[in-house]
């Protein structure tokens, strides 16, 4: 059995006639994803966006220099590391 949020056995033969009954056992990406256990899929961009909606909200040329920086940094090592680095943190954050 597996739907978009869990995996599991049918065991219906073992329970009452006429009721599905599964044994659950995990839980799919989209679910983590769903309860911010993982990344979205879209996690690169929307770290990008947030970073420039700062930006462009702040009002302290010292911030505005740093979070500059660090947008110019982010953008420099790119999509695939920054994601398994957001994976990483919240895997940690999760007890994974």
């Amino acid at each position: 059995m597996e739907d978009e949020f869990l995996t599991g056995t049918d065991v219906t033969s073992y329970g009452d006639a006429g009721v599905r009954v599964y044994l659950v056992d995990g839980v799919t990406g989209k679910a983590r994803r769903a309860t911010r256990q993982w990344p979205v899929e879209r996690a690169y961009d929307d770290l990008i966006d947030l970073l420039e909606q700062r930006i462009a909200v702040t009002s302290d040329e010292a911030k505005r220099s740093k979070l500059r920086a660090v947008l110019g940094s982010v953008r420099e090592v790119g999509q695939d590391v920054v994601t398994d680095v957001l994976a990483k943190v919240i895997e940690h954050q999760a007890g994974m």
